[in-house]
């Protein structure tokens, strides 16, 4: 009996022992380093489109309106000197913990008292912090391609939040 009660915190304390103690992965769980570099190069691809194709949209259409008549200047025209800079950052965090605790109070006669006590805490915690940045100017972004659902990794609802 005593072995089946040393072995249940042993065992606990193996499986939660690397929690904490390395730094975590950007890929899902039994997945490979190289599926979480495809999924932050997915991520950092949908997010570029989307500005660009809200930017270069918004310039397009105001250029066609004032082309075709329909404006009598642009509403847009302070936009063609700017540029537009990203940042994203993506973190990750691991932790891991464990606290058991003991107390064992034998049958004893009345007078004699006796008792075990024990405690232990142990924690871990990792962050991985990936940062990555963009620099656009609003010509290039005007100039260049709208980008399509079929030029996106990981199709167009890749970032949708559902």
């Amino acid at each position: 009996m005593f072995r089946i009660r040393l072995a249940i915190p042993l065992m606990t304390s193996f499986l939660i022992g690397g929690c904490g103690t390395y730094v975590p992965g950007l890929e899902e769980p039994l997945s490979s380093p190289a599926d979480g570099q495809q999924l932050v190069q997915a991520i950092v691809q949908n997010i570029d489109c989307e500005i660009r194709n809200a930017i270069g949209d918004i310039i397009r259409t105001d250029k066609e309106e004032f082309r075709t008549g329909l404006r009598k200047s642009r509403q847009t025209a302070w936009l063609d000197n700017w540029a537009v800079q990203t940042t994203l950052s993506l973190q990750v965090n691991e932790r891991g913990a464990i606290n058991p605790s003991a107390k064992w109070l034998p049958a004893s006669p009345a007078n004699a008292i006796f008792t075990l006590a024990g405690a232990g805490s142990l924690s871990a915690e990792a962050t991985r912090i990936n940062q990555m940045g963009s620099y656009y100017s609003v010509a290039q972004i005007v100039n260049g391609f709208p980008c399509t659902a079929d030029s996106r990794p990981g199709g167009l609802f890749l970032l949708q939040n559902v």
